[in-house]
């Protein structure tokens, strides 16, 4: 491919990643034959620049100090009005591996961080706590989701059945003080959801509640 043609389409693909991803973002395309007017094709307008401008100081400084200059990808630019680019420099090189061009893309996020800084104040906690709430839309969902959890609080699990080793009278009153704890037996027929949950009759249930409340009153 001959040189005019290489930068025929170079322009071509400029202008295709100027479209895809909008005015915020600017492909230019420079001939290093022409330092000081490098700039033959700029598809967008974020730095205000124009065909016929120059190369940056960026540049110039890559090519002053290396013959063959690596590409720089993704890197962050501002702008004189303090607008940051993410840009990339991608050197066009020869047969010889001479750079003979530079295509360059940069893309003004100035807006997406600053909408990004408000998302970060909108969904950072006020103070350093985090609940496990639940919110079931009726009572006995609300009982229900308080057991599942005081299940996996103490037991690790919430399955009770046989295969899995039932519940022992330590562990039930494990459970049982720990959903005290929470509140719910605040709850009306929480003694009798339990009953059934423990295969054990609500007089049970209420013995497990005063002792429980014995030994919190006697190491209080």
């Amino acid at each position: 491919m001959d040189r005019q043609n290489l930068f025929e389409n170079l322009s071509r693909l400029a202008l295709a990643l100027e479209k895809q991803f909008g005015p915020d973002c600017e492909v230019v395309v420079h001939d290093l034959s022409r330092p000081e007017n490098s700039i033959v094709c700029i598809a967008g307008n974020v730095t205000g620049r124009r065909i016929g401008g120059p190369l940056t100081d960026f540049v110039l400084g890559l090519l002053e100090n290396d013959e063959h200059p690596d590409d720089t990808i993704g890197y962050s630019a501002r702008t004189g009005d303090g607008r940051t680019l993410k840009s990339s420099t991608i050197f066009i090189n020869d047969e010889k591996g001479r750079p003979i061009g530079v295509f360059c893309i940069n893309f003004d996020c100035t807006s997406l961080l600053a909408a990004n800084q408000q998302i970060q104040r909108l969904t950072t906690a006020a103070m350093p706590l985090e609940v496990d709430k639940s919110f079931s839309p009726d009572v006995p969902g609300l009982l229900q989701d308080m057991i599942r959890k005081s299940l996996r609080r103490v037991l690790g699990r919430t399955d009770l059945s046989d295969e899995n080793g039932g519940i022992n009278t330590e562990e039930r009153r494990a459970v049982i003080a720990d959903l005290e704890h929470q509140g719910a037996f605040r709850i009306r027929k929480a003694t009798s959801v339990l009953a059934e949950l423990f295969r054990v009759s609500r007089y049970t249930i209420y013995k497990d509640r005063q002792m429980i409340g014995e030994q919190v009153a006697r190491y209080s």
